[in-house]
């Protein structure tokens, strides 16, 4: 009997298919008929594209993602970002809860079918990629049944099928930690030891490694550039249609499979996958690694491929938004003034108020994202390229004079225009963000009063007339999970850990040719969209020589261009920092406005302080009927 319980605890866990898709047999998919040639074995694969994660869609009534530092919520008391506050992290599992929850566990009781409607707009969560893990195995395993594809057509298929596999065990394990790395359906024969926790997040990392660097043999580096090469050579297709080969951001392709494989190994070699409390204990060797698969989407970025590029500081919004005037059916990140796009889950439908609406004032919801204080004081500088701490320019008495022009661009202070319209009795055209203004601390109402808990607002996901005083609702907004200037920020942190140094001249060989370009020139590429910021090393003269004093530079420069953008959690843990009272501390900025408009009377206030011990706040735990499956696979610590 207790054998019994065992095999059906993990079916649930590793019988993913059944658990999590269609809970169909097997035998009833069908398979020679589904798998026999590339359009149906194409179309089985794109399913997996609704196990990838939408960060931004999933929490219940709100865009509740950012779970570190950078916002406090306010609203509903039962959104995830409370709970992990309360060090509370069981609670990302739903359990029986017959709704959306986090982005973490959508429907582990429900059926996340891709063609399902609820699924089609809100995704599965980060929990449901071991569904996407066994559909990845399926068709690996199927390949051989298309009778009618030929090589080449399954080699597309192969490279697809190897992503895929790897990037679910990539987003599990950058959350729960080292996990096994599954090559197989499981038939349900009783042998554990292919799912037996590995000693080491290495590992996995390296066995995940194995997968990408086999896709990328096989998915090409654009999808439009396949057409050229058939028509060369017509008989590598035999039911693969042309016309399906126009190049669009959703198919697999060289940058996507680089940018992950650099990704794994950044994250092998960050200080919390090594089992160090050093911050800046990395692994060189993987950093090394790490550099290398990035320098590749750099070149592909060098030869625009794919219009890949930076945007500029006056396309940076496109990046994030659309609107009706720059065409708000076309995806932000996918245009060519704008085309940072590497990844990203399937656009929703709800994407374009939902993701906004958290963040705008005069804008009714259940819940509301606001930046901390503390936060908008520790990432966002000055405009000599400096923290607030470094710069002779920071005034305490006159905070937000002179700050970086990514403060500007990203942050809403006191008195900045929030409506085009001028201000009526219900709405104000200028912010009121001091204490008793009309802007703060008020919340969850359908009077448009104020929004902000701490003083400030973030405007980075939506224009200023996405509000209900101008009524601009024809947008779109889409989270992105991996864009080019996140790739540029990793290589940077990867060099200046690796052997090379963050001023080190390195020679890595790609497709195009030899990339030499150094961290601290990766960095100041950065900035050079921003007219006036100065470069990193003439912000610090001679840092170039110094890499822990680049590391924390460099970690600034991240939280600023990646803010509100999901990712601050994980790095705040894998740098083994978020126990530290620096990043558990929320605070809100009290103030009194001045005669002159400027603040006055300014009292940093506490909000929360977020329980975080290492190592138990920084692995979320198993849920409990997992663990208990057999020795093998052991709870996370603390838990």
């Amino acid at each position: 009997m207790k054998k019994y319980i065992s095999l059906v605890i993990l079916t649930c866990f590793l019988y993913s298919c059944e658990e999590y898709l269609e809970r169909v047999p097997e035998a009833d998919l069908q398979a020679e008929d589904i798998f026999k040639d590339f359009a149906g074995t194409q179309g089985f694969l794109e399913d997996m594209y609704g196990y990838v994660t939408n960060y931004a869609v999933h929490p219940y009534y709100s865009s509740a993602f950012l779970l570190g530092d950078e916002v406090k919520v306010y609203g509903r008391d039962f959104t995830f970002q409370n709970r992990v506050e309360e060090g509370n992290l069981r609670a990302w599992y739903k359990g029986s809860l017959d709704r959306r929850y986090n982005y973490f566990d959508l429907n582990r009781g429900d059926v996340p079918n891709p063609v399902h409607s609820q699924t089609r707009q809100f995704g599965a969560g980060i929990w449901q990629g071991w569904a996407g893990i066994r559909r990845a195995n399926t068709v690996l395993e199927n390949i051989d049944l298309m009778v009618n594809a030929t090589e080449f057509e399954k080699d597309l298929i192969r490279g697809q099928a190897l992503f895929f596999r790897a990037f679910f065990h990539h987003e599990i394990m950058k959350f729960w930690g080292r996990i096994p790395y599954i090559e197989s359906t499981w038939d349900g024969d009783g042998n554990y030891q292919q799912y037996v926790r590995p000693a080491t997040f290495a590992d996995t990392a390296r066995r995940l490694n194995q997968d990408l660097e086999e896709a990328a043999k096989y998915v090409p580096e654009s999808w439009s550039h396949l057409a050229a090469q058939i028509a060369n050579n017509p008989s590598l297709i035999r039911t693969l249609r042309v016309s399906e080969l126009a190049d669009t951001y959703m198919h697999i392709n060289k940058a996507i499979v680089h940018a992950y494989q650099g990704k794994n190994w950044l994250l092998a070699a960050s200080p919390l996958m090594q089992g160090t409390t050093d911050t800046y204990g990395y692994s060189q060797e993987f950093c090394d690694n790490a550099a290398a698969a990035f320098a590749k989407v750099i070149d592909l970025d060098n030869r625009n491929v794919n219009n890949l590029g930076l945007a500029s500081k006056e396309d940076y919004y496109k990046v994030f938004y659309s609107t009706q005037d720059d065409g708000n059916t076309v995806v932000p990140g996918t245009r060519p003034e704008a085309y940072e796009f590497i990844f990203s889950a399937q656009p929703s439908n709800s994407q374009r108020i939902q993701l906004p609406a958290t963040f705008a004032l005069q804008e009714n919801g259940a819940c509301f994202q606001t930046p901390t204080h503390s936060f908008v004081q520790h990432a966002f500088g000055m405009k000599d390229g400096m923290s607030i701490e470094d710069s002779p320019l920071y005034d305490p008495t006159d905070p937000w004079a002179n700050r970086d022009p990514r403060f500007d661009m990203w942050i809403i202070k006191d008195g900045d225009q929030i409506t085009v319209k001028p201000s009526n009795n219900a709405y104000k055209q200028y912010a009121e963000l001091y204490t008793g203004g009309t802007h703060r601390d008020f919340f969850g109402s359908n009077n448009n009063g104020g929004k902000s808990g701490t003083g400030y607002a973030a405007k980075k996901w939506y224009p200023i007339d996405f509000n209900r005083h101008d009524n601009r609702r024809n947008i779109i907004t889409h989270h992105l999970l991996m864009r080019l200037t996140d790739v540029y920020l990793m290589y940077a942190e990867a060099m200046t850990m690796s052997s090379y140094g963050p001023s080190g001249n390195p020679a890595f060989v790609t497709d195009g040719g030899i990339v030499s370009m150094s961290g601290l020139e990766a960095v100041n590429l950065i900035r050079a969209r921003y007219p006036n910021l100065p470069p990193v090393d003439t912000s610090y003269p001679g840092i170039g020589s110094n890499p822990q004093k680049f590391m924390d530079v460099l970690r600034k420069e991240r939280a600023m261009e990646l803010s509100f953008e999901a990712h601050r959690w994980v790095d705040i843990r894998r740098w083994v920092l978020a126990d530290k009272m620096e990043y558990r501390n929320k605070t809100a900025l009290d103030f009194v406005r001045g005669a002159n408009g400027k603040p006055t009377e300014m009292v940093e206030r506490t909000l929360v302080t977020t329980v975080c011990e290492y190592p138990k706040h920084f692995w979320l735990p198993f849920p409990i009927e997992d663990v208990q499956i057999f020795q093998g696979f052991e709870q996370n610590p603390g838990w």
